[in-house]
């Protein structure tokens, strides 16, 4: 798969998106991974994750796998994220098990607020957030399927890098292969400031290449 193949379905589910802010609705926060076909079917057997396939191409050749495009929540809920928390701490999975236990039966507490619970505790005493489970989640995820591409939209604030001006809401998507990053943005336009109705967006930006950072950089498994 291209550079430019990879850069067309950015531009494409970045104006969906869009479309779908300026209809008044939210945007959900979803990562796309690109595999070779057929390399998702190990994780989608995991009940951990709650993947989509979105697409999946023919073959062109004999020699060509195909690719596949997957969809990952990158805001799980907390049942959903307690389950990538055993995941990546197997050996709490006792102790959760008991702390449930005792927040139903002494504390007469619903599933739903033990799940909570759980997930407020793990957090808290590990010192992480729930970004960083999901990152750690993400990436290997990447890992398991080889992804070659990882591409992310979102509503999201931007923050100038210089200057006293106020962060920017913005509709953002970003792209990254092995050998490249491309970033897209576009201020938000409300009717008020005051969180009013989401009337357009501003002109599109795009960034090439990009020093990326933070937790959600560098997702990819490095080619030797």
């Amino acid at each position: 798969m291209t550079e430019e193949e990879l850069t067309n379905i950015q531009n494409i589910y970045f104006d969906n998106a869009v479309d779908i802010l300026i209809r008044g609705d939210d945007i959900p926060s979803i990562g796309y991974m690109f595999a070779r076909a057929g390399r998702e079917d190990g994780i989608l057997e995991d009940g951990n994750f709650k993947l989509e396939i979105v697409k999946t191409t023919e073959k062109d050749t004999d020699d060509d796998e195909g690719y596949s495009m997957i969809a990952v929540n990158m805001v799980p809920d907390d049942e959903e994220l307690l389950g990538h928390m055993i995941s990546i701490f197997p050996n709490l999975g006792d102790e959760i098990a008991q702390m449930m236990d005792k927040g139903k039966r002494i504390f007469g507490l619903s599933e739903e607020e033990v799940i909570g619970t759980a997930v407020t505790s793990i957090l808290k005493v590990n010192n992480i957030n729930r970004g960083d489970i999901v990152a750690h989640v993400v990436k290997n995820l990447c890992k398991v399927t080889k992804a070659f591409a990882f591409m992310h939209i979102s509503a999201a604030y931007q923050i100038p890098l210089e200057g006293p001006q106020e962060r920017t809401e913005c509709i953002m998507s970003s792209l990254e292969g092995h050998n490249f990053r491309r970033l897209i943005t576009a201020p938000i336009i409300r009717s008020s400031p005051d969180d009013g109705k989401i009337i357009s967006v501003g002109q599109k930006e795009e960034q090439v290449n990009y020093q990326a950072g933070g937790r959600f950089a560098s997702l990819l498994q490095t080619v030797d």
